[in-house]
């Protein structure tokens, strides 16, 4: 005899939901397989659904990786972690920038490493249109913290160099923390997030040398 909950019929999604759920289990699957490894059949075995629902949402499998792309590049959290950088950046807080850059690329492998797999394989399987797509959606915003890095080095601030290599500079180090902690999983002994923030900002500060740069270079000359 059937029970009442076998014979209850399944709730369904709104569209909307639908949706979203679908580019969730989407990121899940090219996270770990790639555009090249990854099909709507995989995919929509892994929603609980058939590859026609997913047809329903998005025309074609490029379709839904660029939505997957979207639903992190085009976030309201990124937009919100922006508006906030700006607002450091009129301060001219170097330190409080770069920490802020620092915390947010560090945030977004410990909340959730997938997006950054998918960019790692979209190099790796030269992708050309995903990595062009990655670089049109933070292009505004790199210009602008190129600027910054400018002005704050005209004003004597920051040391000399081309500002977009001091910036790969600075933000390399917490992608590369990100990436041996979050996608290799290497343990590391210094502690938790923060405090490798803290202390990749004050590298960016001030370097690594405990030397006064200006003595060294006095008895160089001697």
């Amino acid at each position: 005899m059937a029970t009442a909950r076998s014979r209850a019929p399944r709730a369904r999604m709104c569209a909307g939901d639908r949706r979203a759920q679908l580019i969730d289990v989407a990121l899940d699957v090219f996270s770990r397989q790639g555009f090249r490894g990854a099909t709507t059949k995989k995919i929509a075995a892994q929603a609980g659904v058939t590859e026609a629902i997913i047809f329903r949402h998005f025309p074609s499998k490029e379709a839904l990786y660029t939505a997957v792309l979207d639903s992190r590049l085009r976030s309201g959290e990124r937009r919100r972690r922006y508006a906030e950088l700006q607002a450091l950046m009129e301060r001219d807080d170097d330190a409080a920038v770069f920490g802020a850059m620092l915390r947010t690329i560090c945030a977004r492998y410990a909340r959730d490493p997938r997006f950054e797999r998918v960019v790692l394989f979209a190099a790796l399987e030269g992708h050309r249109d995903a990595l062009a797509h990655v670089s049109e959606a933070g292009g505004a915003q790199l210009h602008a913290i190129k600027s910054y890095i400018a002005r704050r080095q005209k004003a004597g601030a920051l040391t000399a160099g081309e500002p977009g290599t001091l910036l790969l500079a600075i933000n390399g180090m917490a992608h590369f923390y990100g990436s041996v902690t979050r996608i290799f999983e290497m343990p590391m002994s210094g502690g938790s997030d923060e405090a490798a923030v803290a202390f990749f900002t004050r590298v960016a500060m001030h370097g690594v040398s405990r030397r006064n740069p200006t003595t060294t270079r006095k008895r160089a000359n001697r």
